[in-house]
C-alpha cells in the first residue's frame, strides 16, 4: 500500500527508502502468488512514476522481474506473451537510447527466453488478456483487432537481437570482454525455423526456409573475430530438417514443395558424405518427409468429373513412387559405401573416411514407401 501510494503520487519516498529494491521485490511477490494484473498494474504506475519525475529512476520499473514472470507462465495462458513482449519492447527501447542501464548479458538472456517462448507457442495466434468491466463482461486490454503470429513474433525478436549483436560486435571494444561471445545460438534459431515449419498459417514452410537461409548468409558473411565476438552458429540437422518436413507438409497442394524438400535433404547428405559435417547428419526422419511429400502430391494423375481420382500411367515417365523409392535407394547406397571405406580402413588400406556412422532406417521409411506405391 505505501508503494502504491508513492508511486501514485498521493505520498513522498521516505529518506533512505530504495524504490529500486522495493518495486522488484512486490515484482517478485506477485509473480510468486501469480497474481498477473497486480503485476501489470504495479509495471504501469512505476511507468507513470519515472515519467513525471524529473530524476533519472529508470531502473524503478521492474521489468525483468516481470518479463521473466510473464514467459514462464506463458505455457498455460499464452496471453501472458503479450504483455511480455509489450514490457520487452519498452525495455529494449530504454536500453537502446540509454535511458535505462541494461547489462548485455542481462538483456541476451530475456531475448533468448522471448524467442523461443514465442517459438514454442502452438497456437495460430495470441490475443491480448481479458479482463472483467464494471458490467462484469470480458474484454481485452487492447482493441480486439489486437493479436500476434507467434513464429512471425519469434522471428521478429530474433532478428532484432542479431542485429544488436552485430551492432555491439562492431563495437566491441566498449563491451566487457565475457560477453563477447554471447549471442542467439543454434537452439534459438532452430526453434524460430521450427515455429515456421509446424505453423498452419499459408506460406509457412516458404517463412521457414527464408530463415534458413538468412542464417546460411550470417555465416558466409560474418568473419571470424579474433577476440572471439559472436558468429553464427553452424545450420545442424535439427534444422535442415524442420525445413524439410515443412515443404513435405504442403505437397498435396504446392507441385514445388518436393523439389524443395529433396534439395535441402540433398544439402544434408552432401555435407554429411562428403564433407564430414556432422552436425548436418540426415535422420529417418528427414527421409520418411521427402518419400511422404511423393506420396502426398499422388503420382502423375488427371481428374475427370464428379472429382474423383484416375491415374494415367505412362510408362516412359518416372512415377512419383519410382522417385520415392530412389530417395531411399540412394540412402541405402550411401550406407553400402560408408561399409566398404569402413572395411578397407579396418585393413589399412583406403583413406578415412568422412562420416563417423550410419544413416539409420527405420520402419517410418519403409512404411511411407509401401503408402506411396499403393496410392500410385
Amino acid at each position: 500500500k505505501r508503494l502504491r501510494s508513492i508511486l501514485g503520487g498521493k505520498a513522498e519516498a521516505p529518506s533512505g527508502l530504495d524504490l529500486v529494491t522495493e518495486t522488484n521485490l512486490a515484482a517478485s511477490w506477485h509473480s510468486a502468488h501469480g497474481k498477473i494484473d497486480d503485476l501489470g498494474r504495479l509495471v504501469k504506475r512505476a511507468e507513470k512514476f519515472v515519467s513525471s519525475s524529473s530524476e533519472d529512476i529508470d531502473n524503478v520499473v521492474p521489468y525483468e522481474s516481470a518479463i521473466r514472470f510473464l514467459i514462464q507462465s506463458a505455457g498455460s495462458q499464452p496471453a501472458h506473451l503479450i504483455e511480455a513482449d509489450r514490457m520487452m519492447k519498452s525495455l529494449y527501447s530504454k536500453s537502446r537510447d540509454g535511458s535505462r542501464s541494461v547489462s548485455f548479458r542481462t538483456l541476451n538472456d530475456l531475448l533468448g527466453h522471448i524467442v523461443t517462448a514465442w517459438a514454442r507457442c502452438r497456437l495460430d495466434s495470441v490475443r491480448p488478456l481479458s479482463v472483467k468491466t464494471k458490467g462484469n463482461s470480458q474484454t481485452t486490454r487492447d482493441n480486439d483487432s489486437t493479436y500476434a503470429i507467434p513464429a512471425d513474433a519469434a522471428e521478429s525478436w530474433l532478428r532484432l537481437w542479431v542485429d544488436y549483436v552485430q551492432i555491439r560486435n562492431e563495437q566491441s571494444s566498449k563491451t566487457e570482454e565475457d560477453s563477447l561471445a554471447l549471442g542467439p545460438g543454434a537452439l534459438v534459431f532452430g526453434a524460430c525455423i521450427d515455429a515456421h515449419a509446424k505453423s498452419r498459417k499459408r506460406g509457412s514452410a516458404d517463412r521457414a526456409e527464408q530463415v534458413l537461409e538468412w542464417l546460411i548468409g550470417l555465416g558466409r558473411n560474418t568473419p571470424v573475430d579474433i577476440r572471439g565476438n559472436w558468429a553464427p552458429p553452424q545450420p545442424n540437422a535439427v534444422m535442415l530438417t524442420s525445413v524439410v518436413d515443412a515443404w513435405a507438409r504442403t505437397a498435396h497442394n504446392n507441385r514445388e514443395a518436393v523439389r524443395n524438400a529433396e534439395h535441402w535433404l540433398a544439402t544434408m547428405e552432401e555435407n554429411y558424405f562428403d564433407k564430414g559435417m556432422l552436425e548436418s547428419k540426415p535422420s529417418a526422419i528427414a527421409y520418411t518427409a521427402v518419400i511422404m511429400a511423393y506420396s502426398r502430391r499422388g503420382g502423375s494423375c488427371s481428374r475427370r468429373g464428379g472429382g474423383r481420382r484416375t491415374y494415367n500411367y505412362e510408362p516412359d515417365v518416372i512415377s512419383d513412387a519410382e522417385k520415392a523409392e530412389d530417395v531411399l535407394l540412394r540412402l541405402l547406397e550411401r550406407n553400402e559405401t560408408f561399409l566398404q571405406q569402413t572395411e578397407a580402413k579396418d585393413a589399412g588400406a583406403g583413406e578415412a573416411i568422412r562420416p563417423s556412422s550410419l544413416v539409420e532406417l527405420d520402419v517410418n521409411v519403409l512404411n511411407a514407401l509401401i503408402d506411396c506405391w499403393a496410392r500410385q
